[in-house]
């Protein structure tokens, strides 16, 4: 297969030679106790990731501890660890930070009260010194299944209660969710991609919902149980697809709970779409061959009291199953720099925002070609655009192409790859 790049280029001029730091330092002997801090950098939305990034702790107006980024490799997190120091407790904490790529050191609208011995903040769920704030919310507000058909999705409180089909396989499933802005979720600590992260649900899964501030920490049982089989006559279809497909004909399941009599095209209805072939599997399951007769929406409905069973009882409710057809491939419409603007720059770290004509799964930093980057971060904005950030390069001068590979990881909802003839650049 034909493989495509998509490229921007950038100019540097010599990434050895950083702007002048802050002169902040602390005589820790001059002081009796300390306190620890574990602390992440933000600055107008971006997260600082450069070993020149610095924060200082004042009390009084003096330097009372300094502390530079450090990147976490088992959480892929950029941190800053502080130890502060003091003659007594409860002394008023304020902050600066240095965001080295910007070259500006700017003052951060929090305090924290000095503490003896006092530890804050850990790896995880760290300090948020931001400017300007950051949301404390971690709110879980809807979660489905990816390619499931689910028959009832309940949240209530902390737990989510899905009811999917008897046959339905629980595991190597990933799952979409929506969460408060700027949070993220996890499982054991382990980020959790939507439609990209599977997990096996044959037991309840622990979600746990952090907030952009990491000050909130909200967690979910989610507990996906199969349909137990009726003691009364019923029938669903299923699919494979929950909703975009790119396949056609596509293989609908028809499932019954006692068996019937006959299954033929007679007793469904559909809209652009007819039924090529209907092939019984077993007593209880038919498999439906379903062919689009052209892109966009199309349904099939079994109605109500058209099937009978063996002993004469007819099926009490419709089902019903929506679908789109789509074999349009995605691709990308934009690559933006949001920072830094100059296309003659000598920071360490360059965040993009990349824009795709459609909603896409697998957009992760394996697609992108590091070049003389140590680290690729990459955060889903919305459905079709994501953030994209690079930093953690030693001394480089000349250009940099960012190269995005197509390795047939990204692809629509529908299972259409991205594009491969397209060629974007932002150098303007």
């Amino acid at each position: 297969m034909k493989r495509g790049l998509y490229v921007v280029v950038f100019w540097f001029c010599g990434i050895s030679f950083y702007a002048q730091t802050p002169s902040w330092s602390v005589t820790a002997a001059e002081y009796q106790f300390s306190m620890t801090l574990t602390t992440f950098l933000t600055i107008n939305g971006t997260t600082l990731s450069s070993a020149e990034d610095k924060v200082a702790a004042f009390i009084d107006g003096e330097v009372r501890g300094v502390g530079s980024v450090s990147y976490v490799e088992s959480l892929q997190k950029y941190v800053a660890y502080l130890t502060v120091f003091a003659n007594k407790n409860n002394e008023t904490i304020s902050f600066k930070v240095y965001d080295s790529a910007n070259d500006v050191i700017v003052g951060i609208d929090r305090t924290i009260p000095f503490g003896i011995d006092t530890n804050l903040g850990t790896v995880f769920q760290s300090i948020s010194l931001a400017a300007p704030k950051l949301s404390s919310q971690a709110l879980l507000s809807s979660f489905d299944l990816k390619d499931v058909t689910e028959i009832s999705n309940v949240i209530q409180n902390d737990t989510v209660q899905i009811m999917v089909p008897t046959t339905t396989a629980l595991s190597e499933l990933a799952a979409n969710f929506t969460i408060s802005t700027g949070a993220n979720i996890f499982v054991d600590r382990k980020k959790q991609l939507p439609n990209v992260t599977k997990q096996n649900y044959l037991e309840p899964i622990v979600f746990e919902v952090l907030s952009e501030d990491e000050a909130t920490l909200n967690s979910y049982v989610v507990n996906v149980q199969k349909q137990p089989f009726a003691t009364t006559f019923e029938a669903i279809l299923t699919s494979e697809r929950a909703v975009y497909s790119n396949q056609n004909p596509l293989e609908v399941l028809l499932q019954v709970t006692k068996r019937v009599s006959a299954v033929d095209k007679s007793h469904f209805n559909t809209e652009n779409a007819v039924i090529q072939s209907i092939e019984k599997q077993d007593n209880l399951t038919y498999k439906i061959s379903l062919v689009a007769i052209e892109q966009g929406e199309y349904s099939i409905t079994l109605p109500e009291n058209t099937l009978q069973s063996l002993d004469n009882e007819p099926n009490p409710t419709a089902t019903q199953l929506y679908l789109i057809f789509d074999t349009d491939q995605p691709y990308i419409t934009s690559i933006e720099r949001v920072s830094p603007l100059a296309e003659l720059t000598n920071a360490n770290q360059l965040e993009f925002t990349v824009t795709f004509s459609e909603a896409v799964d697998g957009f992760i930093p394996e697609v992108i070609n590091p070049g003389v980057f140590n680290t690729i971060y990459i955060e889903p904005i919305s459905n079709v655009s994501y953030k994209v950030l690079l930093s953690g390069t030693p001394s480089f001068t000349g250009r940099f192409f960012l190269e995005i590979q197509d390795l047939g990881m990204v692809m629509d909802y529908a299972g259409n790859i991205l594009r491969t003839n397209t060629i974007i650049s932002n150098n303007d």
